[in-house]
């Protein structure tokens, strides 16, 4: 039953990065005489420990080999962004004026493993509503799983938005199983509205990246 768990649910515990954690239960009983120095025994602790270290490493070696989708808006407010058109009528035309917060999207932060990585970010359908010219930051921020305090930037590259059918960001990475990502984007002047965002992370580099400094833009038009 084991065996055939971890086949085909290969993440069956809970995970921070790459530790897992789980429950236990403690029975509290009368019991006379008790040694003072009796040590504590947890049944079954063995067996669990290497049932969890087979589960963490069948995860793994699913993740490292696996396209992921990335939810964009998974560490906004109410997870809404405000220049992200379905979300345009969760804000009042005072709130789309307030530009304090700069955040286009904001991903949770996810355990990778290690390996090399390409992330690809497409905008689809954008439109400027400013006059003055549209930039936006796209960045990869980590943090040290037992360290979630310091965050740092390991990527940045700067756009400008144009009213286009289509703009791709792409950054080639090499994952640490020590740390935790996330994929952002924070807009440095104008105003604009996409209708789709799309983060996808896959395996490997693309080859065509390690010719510009791994990371690449492209903007479509029609």
């Amino acid at each position: 039953m084991k065996t055939r768990l971890l086949e085909e649910i290969p993440h069956i515990q809970l995970l921070r990065g790459k530790y897992p954690f789980t429950s236990i239960l403690f029975i509290l009983q009368k019991q006379s005489p008790v040694p003072k120095e009796q040590d504590i025994h947890f049944i079954g602790y063995r067996k669990s420990q290497s049932f969890l270290q087979q589960g963490v490493q069948k995860y793994r070696e699913w993740l490292e080999k696996s396209t992921l989708t990335i939810d964009p808006f998974s560490a906004l407010p109410q997870g809404m962004s405000r220049f992200f058109h379905d979300h345009a009528h969760f804000f009042s035309l005072s709130s789309r004026a307030n530009r304090s917060d700069p955040s286009v999207f904001h991903s949770d932060y996810f355990w990778l493993g290690n390996g090399q990585r390409t992330i690809r970010i497409r905008f689809k359908w954008v439109q400027v509503l400013s006059s003055e010219n549209a930039h936006v930051q796209f960045r990869i921020h980590r943090y040290a799983t037992r360290n979630s305090g310091e965050v740092e930037c390991i990527a940045e590259s700067n756009k400008r938005i144009v009213s286009t059918a289509e703009i791709t960001q792409e950054f080639s990475i090499t994952t640490d199983d020590d740390y935790c990502y996330a994929f952002l984007a924070h807009t440095l002047e104008g105003d604009f509205v996409i209708d789709h965002i799309e983060i996808n992370c896959q395996p490997g580099y693309a080859s065509d990246l390690l010719e510009n400094g791994f990371i690449r833009s492209e903007i479509k038009t029609t």
